[in-house]
């Protein structure tokens, strides 16, 4: 895991510098409702040996997409709704939904390339166990849209939720999320 993050810490600099320095007109565009399904898994920080690993499926929407290759403005917006259904690894374990709305936004200004654009971002949402409790959550984001275009969008995230409650303290921990949208209207 180590060796890939430094391979990609190295790599994202030649993704940058080897834009496009001519503006295209695919690369500017404006979206609504993009429904979309991906995969999540979760490792809990505390009890993981009584916890488990959680995994599953999850749907997400998204509500608003922009895309801009203009240098002056923010190259890339996107507003979605995500709720993932994950199961423990444990036999016996718990079962955890996480819902929340996401506000992500690029790195850069005026993106000219198609494919691996940095992002970050803030989800806030809530999380319930299969006990039937509720919690409030909230994360942090950061990601890479490994494709995105007008109509696709295919990308991969980590987030750490927080949870506000004392119930829940032992479900904060890394998320790492893939996932793909496309446009159906």
């Amino acid at each position: 895991m180590q060796k890939f993050l430094w391979i990609l810490l190295v790599a994202l600099p030649l993704f940058v510098w080897g834009q496009d320095k001519r503006p295209d007109a695919s690369l500017d565009w404006e979206r609504f409702f993009m429904p979309g399904v991906g995969y999540t898994n979760f490792i809990p920080q505390h009890n993981m040996d009584s916890l488990g690993l959680f995994h599953g499926i999850n749907a997400q929407i998204v509500i608003f997409s922009v895309g801009n290759s203009d240098k002056d403005m923010l190259g890339y917006l996107r507003i979605e709704g995500r709720y993932s259904q994950l199961g423990s690894s444990k036999k016996g374990g718990e079962n955890l939904s996480y819902w929340g709305f996401s506000a992500l936004g690029s790195f850069e200004r005026g993106i000219r390339r198609h494919f691996m654009v940095p992002y970050y971002g803030l989800e806030l949402g809530g999380i319930s166990r299969s006990s039937a409790e509720q919690g409030f959550q909230f994360s942090p984001v950061l990601g890479f849209n490994i494709y995105q275009a007008e109509r696709v969008l295919v990308h991969i995230q980590a987030q750490y939720p927080y949870v506000n409650n004392r119930e829940f303290d032992q479900y904060s921990g890394l998320q790492l999320q893939a996932g793909v949208s496309v446009a159906v209207w």
